[in-house]
This record gives structure tokens, C-alpha cells and sequence, in this order.
């Protein structure tokens, strides 16, 4: 997931894409997330909790398994 911050606007966050039935349990492996993120709020309580940097990052790259199917997802 890739998020652009300036100083002077609000974070432009990538629109979310509905698939699959509302609910459906989907698992996540191989999670990886930028520095800026607070590592120790999400072990605890699995929020997303970060200070952006400037300009274009990557926030988080993972995978996602549903109904037995892994695809890899590292959205631009």
C-alpha cells in the first residue's frame, strides 16, 4: 500500500476495493511495514498507528490468502 503525504495536505490513502462477502476472514502472512510505523501499537492491539514521512511511501506490503488462494499485494 503506497500513501503520499506532504506538509500541507491530507494523506491521500488508496480507495478500498470491495471483494469478496462483507465478513469473509482473509488471511494476512508475510506483513511487512515502513519505519514510520508504530510496531508496538499493533502487536498490542492490531492498529495501524504511524507519523508520515514526506512524499510518496510504501506503507505496508503482504499477502493475502482467501479460500486457499495466496496473491501477493504491495499496492501502488
Amino acid at each position: 500500500m503506497v500513501v503520499k503525504t506532504s506538509s500541507t495536505k491530507k494523506p491521500e490513502m488508496p480507495k478500498k476495493k470491495k471483494k469478496g462477502s462483507p465478513g469473509a476472514p482473509i488471511a494476512i502472512d508475510d506483513l511487512t511495514f515502513h519505519q514510520c510505523v508504530k510496531l508496538t501499537k499493533f502487536d498490542s492491539e492490531r492498529a495501524i498507528s504511524f507519523v508520515p514521512p514526506d512524499g510518496e511511501f510504501e506503507l505496508m506490503k503482504y499477502v493475502a490468502v482467501a479460500g486457499g488462494f495466496g496473491c501477493w499485494c504491495g499496492c501502488l
